[in-house]
């Protein structure tokens, strides 16, 4: 463990930082909508709320422990803490459960997954990392296809209010990552590419 620390740089620690403190206000975001959602249905819950609320309460936990963890430079114990709750089974969990959010589930699993790996993992890592994201790409697919007949349909938007909840946590890692791009690093201005099209991939997607 010590000698991956290492190989850790300050910008990857920042990254991660920042990555951690987007998903944990998401994590929030999530926690208030499906609280509210149970409010408004006289706390009668379906599968979906039953799911969904515990493990938005455990995203906001784990990403705010890992964010203190990061920050005390216990980057790797920090951000697979963060990888594989926000974008590894919180994705998976919502594909589960709900019907039609598919789409969603995997392109943002493809895109923050891709951001993390690139930007946040040491070259020890990444591997693993990868394999976890293809894992779970599969697994949606798998899901999809299998169409559980317990799956719900939202009556509050869910989806919808996924979609914007991702969409900002996108327009605020490229707020961070916007200066960095724009001073010459090449990688850092792919990453900002894909993370900006993946952004405006997933609002097209609000709307069908």
């Amino acid at each position: 463990m010590r000698s991956k620390e290492i190989m850790i740089s300050e910008r990857q620690r920042q990254i991660g930082q920042v990555l951690a403190g987007i998903f944990a206000l998401a994590g929030l975001a999530f926690l208030i909508f499906i609280s509210y959602v149970v409010m408004v249905q006289s706390r009668q819950m379906d599968i979906s709320d039953a799911i969904m609320l515990p493990l938005a309460a455990i995203m906001f936990i784990v990403d705010l422990i890992g964010f203190i963890r990061i920050r005390r430079g216990q980057h790797l114990i920090g951000i697979w803490s963060v990888y594989l709750v926000s974008i590894i089974a919180f994705p998976l969990a919502a594909t589960l459960v709900l019907q039609n959010v598919y789409l969603i589930t995997s392109l943002a699993t493809l895109v923050f997954a891709f951001i993390f790996i690139t930007l946040t993992f040491p070259p020890q890592s990444k591997s693993q990392a990868t394999g976890a994201a293809a894992g779970a790409l599969l697994s949606i697919l798998f899901i999809e296809l299998w169409n559980p007949a317990f799956r719900a349909i939202s009556d509050f938007n869910a989806p919808q209010f996924g979609v914007v909840v991702l969409v900002l946590s996108g327009l605020g890692l490229l707020i961070y990552l916007a200066p960095r791009a724009l001073g010459g690093n090449i990688r850092t201005k792919i990453v900002a590419g894909i993370l900006l099209t993946g952004v405006v991939s997933l609002s097209v997607l609000a709307f069908f």
